[in-house]
């Protein structure tokens, strides 16, 4: 009988235990009690949450069905359709007039992603590494708070953790078939947001490994290749529809964008965007230019210093699946470094959610390291668990979101939209938003209460709302509350005479001000 040498990785090529079955259970029942309450009230809202319910309630309404996704920052051109088919399900009962229950549908999607994440690090390195990935991603801040927006980016992690895991399985144990896993999942993260392409070199160069070392059954794995870009090809069929039937509007209007005033610079990205993906997912905070700066930096080096040292120590199929993992982190930093430029901003506004498919790549390293350390011995062991503990301790302790969400969520715009359709009393309404922001997230609760929306801006009632947050993003110097408001009616509405019946606010830095045709 041959003894495992001391810190060697055991053989995890077997079925899953009863006590890895309790495991598991104990995980989603945190993970649930981490995001399952207080739903309709812990969830944002804003311009995204309304835009997504007006094409889900769109469609339900109309028999609409989309074929483009939300519009991408520059605005030109837009990520993909598939994430309304993801939702439609849960926003069926309500035909799109309740987000509640898309939120439910959210919340299930981040537990999913806790059993998917302890998959895959269980599969590459053990009950140990399975249960401290699974712990991290069942209470992370950042992974709690994701599972209770509505927002395209925020499904990415699930089949992410999906397509990560069948890659490594098809490697692992030869199967080809789990190639096309990979590929269905790597289509949906694709879809979910554009920057999700990002994801396919790293598995192509897995891929292309694959086909190296099977020179004997080339030929079946390169047909599992031709069936997996069509499962890749697949998720553009809606994109392509709308192409056909617009005269390709979505490619002209991505080739005539400009890119603005933007700044670029690779060392700084090459220095800051890897820490960020690490420090986002352990939901550190993102500063690098402050006072907090050098213990981020510092403790972020020491501990992939750390992990990488352990996984370093061993071989065979753990030393892989380490490499597999950090080739992702590394390919995927590498491609954002290169591709990323800032409006008048630095690098710690670097969007999160562009780095939202990397997450069960980091913590499922986080967990080989530790079930590495878990084998070295006492000594080691205490290390691992201070560092989890500490970990855990900082993403529930002081970074979980609040019970009631700043802006109020849903039942705020809900109570306000209900508010302007009484004061309109059956009138038709308008709305303008003096930020600039998409007019919806007011609107589109209006709607719901009954409220008859106008047609146009040119007669009825106006409503003009005011985002404070998203005024200082797109320049508009006047403040809510009345100059900023003034400025749309002299701009957008000059000529109009109307009369102010009502300025409120919904929620915090947010104003609403009601105007009505002034009567002779």
């Amino acid at each position: 009988m041959s003894v495992a040498r001391r810190g060697s990785a055991p053989d995890l090529r077997v079925g899953i235990s009863r006590r890895d079955w309790v495991v598991l259970g104990g995980l989603l029942v945190l993970a649930a009690a981490l995001r399952l309450p207080n739903l309709e009230t812990r969830s944002t809202w804003g311009p995204e949450q309304a835009a997504i319910m007006v094409a889900l309630r769109t469609m339900f309404t109309s028999g609409a069905v989309p074929l483009l996704g939300l519009p991408t920052g520059e605005g030109a051109f837009h990520h993909g359709a598939l994430f309304y088919y993801l939702l439609a399900p849960s926003a069926a009962p309500a035909a799109g007039a309740n987000p509640t229950t898309v939120v439910v549908e959210m919340a299930a999607a981040g537990i999913a992603t806790v059993a998917a994440t302890w998959w895959l690090a269980r599969d590459m390195g053990g009950p140990v590494a399975g249960l401290v990935s699974g712990f991290l991603a069942a209470i992370s801040a950042i992974a709690v708070t994701s599972s209770t927006v509505i927002d395209n980016p925020n499904l990415m992690p699930l089949f992410a953790a999906i397509a990560i895991g069948a890659a490594w399985r098809a490697w692992d144990r030869r199967q080809l078939l789990w190639w096309l896993v990979a590929a269905a999942g790597l289509s949906v993260v694709q879809q979910l947001h554009i920057l999700g392409v990002l994801a396919l070199p790293s598995f192509l160069a897995l891929f292309a490994l694959d086909v190296r070392r099977r020179p004997g059954g080339r030929r079946s794995l390169l047909l599992v290749g031709l069936a997996g870009a069509a499962i890749l090809a697949a998720g553009y069929l809606p994109l392509l529809v709308h192409e056909i039937t617009t005269g390709f509007a979505e490619i002209r209007a991505a080739s005539g964008a400009r890119p603005g005033a933007f700044e670029y610079d690779l060392l700084g990205n090459l220095a800051f965007i890897p820490l960020r993906i690490a420090t986002f997912w352990l939901s550190l905070p993102d500063q690098i230019d402050g006072p907090v700066g050098p213990v981020v930096v510092v403790s972020t080096l020491v501990f992939a210093g750390a992990g990488a040292w352990s996984l370093a120590r061993v071989g065979g199929r753990e030393r892989a699946a380490a490499a597999w993992l950090a080739g992702l982190w590394a390919a995927g930093a590498t491609l954002l470094a290169i591709t990323f430029k800032v409006r008048g901003m630095y690098l710690p506004f670097f969007p999160d959610w562009y780095v939202m498919y990397l997450g069960p790549a980091v913590i499922g390293l986080i967990g080989l390291a530790a079930a590495v350390l878990w084998r070295k011995g006492s000594g080691w062991r205490v290390a691992a668990i201070v560092a989890v503990v500490t970990l855990a301790t900082w993403n529930v302790a002081a970074r979980q979101p609040p019970p009631i969400a700043y802006d109020g969520g849903w039942p705020a715009a809900r109570a306000a939209g209900d508010h302007v359709a009484v004061l309109a009393a059956g009138s038709p309404v308008a709305f303008i938003d003096a930020s600039r922001a998409p007019v919806d997230y007011y609107a589109y609760p209006f709607e719901v209460a009954g409220g008859r929306l106008a047609d146009d801006d040119t007669t009825g009632w106006i409503a003009v709302s005011c985002f404070d947050a998203w005024r200082s993003a797109t320049g508009v110097t006047a403040p809510c509350g009345g100059p900023a408001e003034s400025e749309v009616l002299m701009t957008d509405l000059r000529g109009r005479e109307l009369t102010l019946v009502e300025r409120f606010s919904p929620a915090y830095g947010r104003d609403i001000s009601v105007y009505r045709p002034t009567q002779r």
